[in-house]
């Protein structure tokens, strides 16, 4: 089965996968790390250009919830998430001891591992985000990839971070029979999630972080949990 169909496919009835774009802001404007500053549009699932950086997200949106129809890859938009999917794997994370639905590779031994959930386990994002956060105090993902909605690569996807060498994402590994509910994923790694109402993380993103370092590297770990009040503090 071709990868991206599958995942179109996974959503419900009412409810919808969405496709992101992470888009370079023209001209060219970099953050103090030096990586480049970027928009991310989403979109309705659909054919997509080479030679750009492509991905998908793990959350199910429901399509009524869309601002007058314009599509966005929100936690406020959708209820239930499709994919967990673990970052940095064979370099910062551990390798899980369960195999994965897929596995792609984003840049030189370096994979994020997919895991499906099934049409009728897809968990809720508080207790989703509840499990991923002691995924991650675990070991087996980055801790900076922990909220709901998360943006995982496509193959081809053209990674734009400095010293990556725009590496194109490769997919090494697929089995669509592979499905999994988020408790038999917890007992495999080994981990115990806190109670789901004292766990959930909704970190926000900043259209504009006034040039601040500190708040820009703090924004991109998704550390954010609040705006700035009327005094910008």
């Amino acid at each position: 089965m071709n990868f991206l169909t599958y995942l179109e496919n996974i959503a419900p009835e009412g409810e919808v996968i969405l496709f992101v774009r992470q888009k370079p802001a023209v001209p060219e404007q970099f953050h103090a790390d030096g990586a480049i500053k970027c928009s991310w549009p989403a979109f309705l699932p659909k054919k997509w250009k080479a030679d750009q950086a492509w991905y998908c997200n793990t959350g199910c949106f429901i399509i009524d919830r869309f601002d007058e129809g314009r599509v966005a890859a929100k936690a406020d938009a959708c209820e239930r998430v499709a994919f967990l999917v673990l970052d940095d794997v064979g370099t910062k994370a551990k390798v899980p001891p369960i195999a994965p639905t897929w596995i792609m590779e984003t840049s030189p031994n370096n994979y994020q591992y997919g895991y499906t959930f099934a049409l009728d386990d897809q968990p809720m994002k508080g207790e989703f985000s509840a499990a991923i956060v002691a995924i991650a105090a675990a070991g087996y993902t980055d801790g900076g990839a922990i909220n709901p909605v998360r943006n995982f690569r496509l193959p081809g996807s053209i990674n734009l971070k400095p010293g990556r060498e725009r590496f194109a994402s490769a997919l090494v590994a697929f089995d669509p029979t592979k499905e999994f509910s988020l408790a038999e994923i917890c007992t495999a790694l080994g981990v115990v999630p806190n109670p789901a109402d004292t766990a959930t993380i909704r970190p926000i993103r900043l259209t504009d972080d006034g040039g601040d370092d500190v708040l820009a590297w703090t924004a991109s770990r998704g550390d954010l949990l609040e705006r700035g009040n009327s005094s910008g503090w």
